[in-house]
């Protein structure tokens, strides 16, 4: 009877998170559908993935009861962390897809505007008190050239109204530019039947911008050109031309050639926000250049990395790593004739481990090139587990060849490192990507 009873209360306690998680899952996932008009529209990461979680704790509540650890016999065992190992592996995965799957259509700097009236509210007003010209942006090429320059190409067209004088200086300066602010190249000039006049120029400009690289190779890019008129002593602004597009939609990527070759980017969304800047300086000019602040133009792309590129260049070795330490813990034995027969004395563990770290590094450089060098990426995350995986298995292994191993180690011949090394490995991943893609 005393053995029994704790075998029972494991069942009742795996019996109630089964029906709890069954619960919320449902309730989740209908919560899901009736918000998003079904799972099609569904495309917030946060709200499936907590569904996603509930299911999990379902099927770890299912395993639980249907293999009964708390019997502690060898199959029970080793059929309960498998499946669990499975089960999170599956509940891993997924929440990459759902990061993956969803859609943002937001700029990163700025107020988003899509229509004149917005415009005019952003404004306010300083929209009284200058001249504003409609301008419009199309982009033929993006390319990143480094981990904060991105080199564009396309055209940059203004409209400008009769009324305003000729001597305001014509054209547009991309003060993010490294070396090409000023130098693009007018490619088109035509007087429109109001007497309005449109120029078209071609730029070429490789800008510099700061861009978060926290969530590689799942991150989301705002590629932004900023646009100011050519005299910073002039009193224009510029506004969004949106009559010159078909469709002012962000997601119907208005401005961004059709044809276009992204090279491991996904467009998620294009168009205009309007953001406040001022500066701190006259530019050596005897009287004001501008008010206190002035609203600048901008054009926004919003990319999304294609992950899966990556994914495999960067997690093959670590994967390959995590089997062969896998493989190192499972033939880590206390058995001398073992020992000698299989060559796994603590020595050679530890040579094999060191080997491993070796390769972990190089992997772990190869990710570090690939993002900014003051930031600490998701992917980077891998390598760090593997780093303490291998301290751990060096680790077990020296304990369970000492004279006096652990209790915990040496139980059932290092049954428990070899069972819980895959549970613990995802779970380890999954909450990191939990608390660094989704909350």
């Amino acid at each position: 009877m005393p053995r029994t009873m704790p075998q029972s209360r494991v069942r009742l306690a795996g019996l109630a998170l089964a029906a709890i998680s069954l619960v919320l899952a449902v309730t989740l996932l209908v919560r899901a559908i009736v918000i998003h008009d079904g799972l099609a529209g569904a495309r917030d990461a946060g709200g499936l993935t907590a569904t996603l979680l509930a299911f999990l704790f379902f099927a770890l509540a299912v395993i639980v009861l249907v293999f009964q650890p708390e019997r502690r016999t060898l199959r029970s065992l080793q059929w309960t962390a498998h499946s669990s190992a499975v089960a999170i592996f599956i509940a891993f995965t997924g929440v990459w897809l759902l990061v993956g799957a969803e859609v943002h259509t937001e700029p990163g700097i700025g107020t988003e505007v899509t229509t004149g009236d917005e415009v005019d509210d952003v404004l306010g007003s300083a929209a009284d008190a200058a001249y504003q010209v409609p301008t419009g942006v199309y982009v033929q090429s993006l390319e990143f050239l480094s981990a904060n320059n991105v080199q564009l190409t396309g055209y940059v067209w203004q409209t400008w109204d009769a009324s305003i004088p000729p001597e305001v200086t014509r054209g547009f300066v991309l003060p993010e530019a490294i070396e090409e602010a000023y130098e693009s190249r007018e490619a088109y000039r035509e007087v429109n039947q109001d007497g309005s006049e449109t120029i078209g120029w071609y730029f070429h400009a490789i800008v510099r911008q700061q861009f978060d690289y926290r969530q590689y190779p799942f991150d989301r890019q705002d590629v932004w050109l900023r646009l100011w008129h050519a005299d910073l002593a002039g009193n224009v602004i510029l506004t969004p031309d949106f009559a010159a597009y078909a469709d002012i939609d962000p997601g119907a990527l208005p401005g961004l050639m059709q044809d276009f070759v992204y090279e491991g980017w996904d467009p998620e969304f294009t168009g205009f926000s309007i953001a406040d800047s001022g500066f701190n300086t006259s530019f050596g000019l005897d009287r004001p250049v501008i008010p206190e602040t002035r609203p600048d133009l901008y054009y926004n792309v919003g990319l999304q990395r294609n992950f899966q590129g990556p994914l495999l260049d960067h997690l093959l070795a670590l994967l390959v790593v995590a089997l062969l330490l896998f493989a190192t813990v499972r033939l880590t034995t206390m058995d001398e004739d073992h020992q000698r027969r299989r060559g796994n004395l603590v020595f050679d563990v530890l040579g094999f481990c060191a080997a491993l770290m070796f390769i972990v590094i190089l992997a772990h450089n190869g990710i570090r090139g690939s993002v900014s060098p003051d930031q600490i990426a998701y992917m980077e995350m891998f390598p760090f587990l593997l780093y303490i995986s291998i301290l751990l298995v060096a680790m077990n292994a020296i304990l369970l060849t000492s004279s006096h191993p652990p209790r915990l180690i040496s139980y059932r011949d290092n049954i428990v490192a070899r069972l819980l090394y895959w549970p613990l490995l995802l779970g380890a991943l999954l909450v990191i990507t939990l608390f660094t893609l989704v909350w």
